[in-house]
């Protein structure tokens, strides 16, 4: 009889969190990335000469420094999602998926312990036929950060750090 109320409590608890869906605080996250991507948009217009064609983008992964190096959390997942659904809205650019990128650095094991330098990213941008790339992240003390680098040029086109904290919420 014990085992069967067991299960049961058991089965409840995995159903009931199943239902479960993460949601971003977006009353603070949304405008900050939404700003963020206009200001980059801004500076790859102004920086792109060949004006008949759409530029590739590769955005990187997000990471969320505040919990280590390299550590993707659903908010810094929810960034990089945000950045390439406005970068695919703006139907201005071509979106490399960053899985080709992760797939590069497997394949050059360039993917050690510790961090991975910009110019590591941007040879291999190179290799994907991107023109910019999009890197961001949440800093160890809570901004987001995201610059935009010309790939031919290895030129920092754009730079931010905006105040950015907002919290996962957990929703049934």
């Amino acid at each position: 009889m014990k085992n069967i109320v067991f299960a049961f409590a058991f089965i409840f608890m995995f159903f009931s969190c199943a239902s479960s869906k993460i949601v971003i605080d977006d009353v603070m996250a949304e405008p900050v990335v939404s700003e963020a991507f206009y200001e980059m948009d801004e500076a790859i217009n102004d920086n792109w000469t060949k004006k008949k064609s759409k530029p590739a983008i590769i955005i990187n992964f997000c990471y969320d420094e505040r919990f280590g190096e390299q550590i993707v959390t659903v908010i810094s997942n929810w960034i990089q999602n945000k950045l390439i659904e406005d970068f695919i809205a703006s139907k201005h650019y071509r979106v490399v998926d960053n899985s080709d990128l992760e797939r590069i650095r497997n394949e050059k094991k360039f993917q050690k312990a510790g961090y991975v330098d910009d110019k590591i990213m941007v040879d291999e941008g190179r290799e994907l036929g991107g023109q910019y790339m999009v890197i961001s992240k949440i800093s160890q003390y809570s901004t987001f950060e995201a610059k935009v680098i010309n790939i031919e040029t290895a030129e920092l086109l754009y730079t931010t750090s905006k105040p950015f904290d907002p919290k996962a919420k957990i929703r049934r």
